[in-house]
């Protein structure tokens, strides 16, 4: 009994998980924001998530196409948010950084997957070593925002974003570690990890989604005019 409740609710937080890795672009095209390029590129980043994860809910993971799109889809993940991280920081320094680590881990990652054709070995280092660096950015990212005095209102929506973020990556630490390092016996399947990592991006997209429906709102409302000013008195004496 406790294994078909188990089963039943590993679907339903997996068919939220798919809707969830849509719903940023969703939310851009309704709400016309896709100008703004931070948003695009995260909403960009998720809707590919979804996209690699819809293959694993049709069960084309277990094809030989399907698993060459998921070992890529691993070892490119990195790169890729590298990038959307530096299309979206407005913090120079971070910039730079992101720039110099995205050519070495890029060089690293080819010659290594060129030499080893891919190896299992090859993918658990560069995978946990791509986790790592993401999430230090990640963190760098929320500390440049934490030592300003004033915000912004994008800087809070990106808030909610980084928030999100460093929640997923901090989860995919744990579950990098249980699948890659310490996988499940035989006999067990990586079920717990998947909840795992799928409440995790919902989290994450739920985050970012209230942090764009808010930044969508704000930018409806026209700007208040200031209250006109009354004259006292002795101004109007003084006009006079």
């Amino acid at each position: 009994m406790k294994e078909i409740v188990y089963t039943q609710v590993y679907r339903i937080i997996s068919a939220v998980t798919a809707v969830s890795f849509f719903l940023p672009v969703i939310i851009l095209l309704v709400k016309r924001m896709w100008k703004h390029r931070e948003f695009t590129w995260f909403a960009c980043y998720w809707l590919i998530g979804g996209i690699i994860n819809l293959i694993d809910i049709l069960g084309l993971a277990d094809t030989i196409g399907g698993s060459w799109v998921n070992r890529a889809y691993n070892l490119f993940e990195a790169p890729f948010m590298l990038t959307v991280l530096y299309f979206t920081s407005q913090n120079k320094t971070i910039r730079k950084a992101l720039i110099r680590v995205f050519v070495i881990f890029m060089t690293a990652e080819l010659l290594t997957t060129s030499i080893t054709r891919l190896h299992a070995i090859t993918e658990t280092v560069m995978v946990g070593l791509g986790t790592l660096i993401i999430l230090t950015f990640i963190i760098w990212e929320i500390i440049s925002y934490l030592v300003k005095i004033e915000h912004s209102h994008f800087e809070k929506v990106m808030q909610f974003v980084y928030a999100g973020l460093i929640f997923e990556y901090g989860i995919s630490i744990i579950t990098f570690i249980f699948s890659y390092i310490y996988p499940p016996p035989p006999n067990k399947d990586y079920t717990d990890n998947y909840i795992l990592y799928d409440i995790s991006i919902i989290i994450t997209i739920a985050l970012a989604s209230w942090g764009f429906i808010s930044y969508g709102e704000k930018q409806k409302k026209p700007p208040q005019k200031p209250p006109a000013r009354k004259r006292n008195k002795d101004e109007e004496f003084m006009f006079i």
